[in-house]
């Protein structure tokens, strides 16, 4: 379905979308967000048969004319997406596949392509200028997915590799957000507590658990730090310990 784009220019497109983004005329920027949802969910209910069985489900409109609309659209779960498994494997049967990060206790399969890499790229660039980070800032990064790997032992280290190579790269250090074992916390703990490190990478409910630990531990950081926390919202509590922790 989404082809690879050969030799993209990523620049151009992170500019693009910087532009869009920081759009001071704000009908302006709402016009750009409407055509760019309908030209993806016409695309979507017309060439996949998961998307076309969403729509007619739900009743669901061919365009929309306002970003309000859009809370219409039933939020499609993972349980929806373990119903409907087989469609999507059926519209994407010679597609590449990937492996959500099981956060919530499944694991599932869902393709992906040079396209998602891609907006991935423009996304994390455009974040990361926000925030005034660069390639040279250390980082502490609390991640995980080593089940992506699968149980060839070959393709395991050669993954393994890669991601210590990107790691270096990209100047961060790595620990395992799946291991939230005391030992791990305090190897957490420890990391901070070296003032080594520019930012904090990692999932939201990682901050959940690690900030209470901290806590337990009377930890006070003393040098700025920026926090970057990604698939699920901070809880309200979290974000006060953070603050206590890192003033």
């Amino acid at each position: 379905m989404f082809y690879k784009l050969k030799y993209p220019n990523l620049n151009q497109l992170c500019y693009e979308k910087q532009k869009v983004l920081e759009n001071k005329a704000i009908d302006q920027r709402k016009k750009i967000q409407i055509w760019k949802f309908n030209h993806q969910w016409k695309l979507c209910y017309e060439s996949l048969k998961f998307y076309k069985n969403y729509k007619e489900k739900n009743k669901l409109p061919n365009l929309i004319s306002d970003l309000s609309e859009i809370k219409n659209f039933p939020i499609i779960d993972k349980n929806y997406i373990l119903e409907n498994y087989e469609d999507i494997l059926i519209d994407y049967k010679n597609s590449k596949f990937t492996l959500t990060g099981g956060t919530s206790g499944d694991v599932i399969k869902f393709p992906t392509s040079y396209v998602n890499e891609e907006q991935n790229f423009v996304n994390k660039t455009i974040c990361k200028n926000w925030i005034n980070s660069n390639k040279k800032d250390k980082t502490l990064y609390i991640w995980g997915h080593s089940h992506k790997f699968g149980n060839n032992f070959f393709k395991k280290k050669i993954k393994t590799f890669f991601n210590k190579f990107k790691d270096f790269d990209q100047n961060r250090f790595r620990l395992s957000a799946y291991d939230m074992s005391q030992e791990n916390l305090e190897n957490m703990h420890q990391a901070i507590r070296s003032n080594n490190f520019d930012i904090i990478f990692s999932y939201a409910s990682t901050f959940e658990i690690l900030s209470k630990y901290l806590l337990f531990k009377n930890y006070k950081h003393q040098k700025k730090i920026k926090l970057i926390f990604t698939s699920e919202h901070l809880s309200e509590e979290c974000i006060q310990n953070l603050i206590k922790i890192f003033p």
